[in-house]
């Protein structure tokens, strides 16, 4: 088996507040289940922010909800499986859930019918350690894996656009940079023709 040259590999926690992201990486770093070469985030964000803001590659997304999934999920979703070699939906908190006559079932069904039929999801209760085996074994898959879980290529701005100027200084600065540069090249070719 060929070595990896990566010796740290990444897992993001996403979701809203309270959703019980501390919890899993508490749980994560406790039970140290996952080695010294990953590294937790834990991202805490809303639903915009996450979409328009996000701009980090992680090895693995791990979005933690508690609730039902809406068509704005999917977006979201779309935007991790972009930025990462695998996604997992861990829906947490399934001890209240159940309490509160939550079908997970449903619940778990209703979400892969949001971001997928084949998509990772797992119902645990990070409060009390439950299905954290499974989770953590989607993680070690990428870990002792990663070339079976490619980074996604990811579309990036080339370096020769630069982005719309907002203010009347940059727009000035632009333009004058812009008469200077063809200015020089009509010299240039002027002075250089046969």
């Amino acid at each position: 088996m060929a070595k990896s040259t990566r010796t740290i590999f990444t897992v993001a926690l996403i979701g809203p507040q309270g959703v019980g992201k501390s919890t899993i990486a508490n749980y994560f770093a406790t039970n140290n289940t996952l080695g010294d070469m990953v590294g937790i985030y834990e991202i805490q964000s809303d639903r915009i922010t996450i979409t328009n803001d996000w701009n980090e590659d992680f090895d693995v997304c791990i979005l933690v909800v508690c609730s039902h999934a809406d068509q704005s999920y999917k977006q979201i979703y779309n935007t991790l499986q972009k930025r990462s070699r695998q996604v997992v939906v861990a829906i947490n908190k399934i001890d209240w859930l159940i309490e509160n006559d939550i079908s997970l079932i449903d619940l778990e069904n209703q979400w892969r019918s949001v971001v997928g039929l084949h998509s990772d999801v797992v119902l645990i209760s990070a409060k009390y350690g439950k299905n954290l085996e499974q989770l953590q074994v989607m993680i070690t898959d990428v870990i002792r894996n990663p070339s079976a879980f490619p980074l996604p290529s990811i579309n990036q701005t080339k370096w020769w656009l630069l982005p719309a100027p907002h203010t009347s200084k940059q727009i000035l600065f632009r333009g004058i940079v812009t008469v200077a540069l063809i200015s020089t090249f009509f010299l240039l070719f002027k002075r250089y023709r046969p």
